[in-house]
């Protein structure tokens, strides 16, 4: 399975770093677009990537995050891998002002 960043943006979320899309494809020539893929950074400073999920309520005011994208545990890390190593490069070629961290 190959995975490409297809895009990594600028977000108008105040809590995201950044979106991104990804193409998974097959040698095959298959393809599909996982898109709304969000990195994000935690109060210690540590970098992640969250796929893209919906929130229910789960009566009253808390919630439970059911998410859209399922992939095993090893194509999830590769997919984390690649968001994080482009959101790195991408964020080098930003201003300051562009990108909080």
């Amino acid at each position: 399975m190959n995975v490409k960043v297809k895009s990594i943006q600028r977000t108008t979320k105040p809590h995201r770093l950044a979106d991104a899309s990804v193409e998974l494809s097959d040698g095959n020539g298959d393809s599909v677009v996982i898109s709304d893929i969000r990195v994000l950074q935690n109060k210690q400073g540590q970098t992640w990537v969250a796929m893209p999920s919906r929130s229910v309520s789960d009566s009253g005011r808390s919630f439970q995050y059911i998410p859209q994208v399922e992939a095993n545990k090893q194509l999830n890390r590769k997919i984390e891998d690649i968001v994080l190593s482009a959101f790195e490069e991408w964020k080098g070629t930003q201003s300051e002002t562009e990108v909080r961290s």
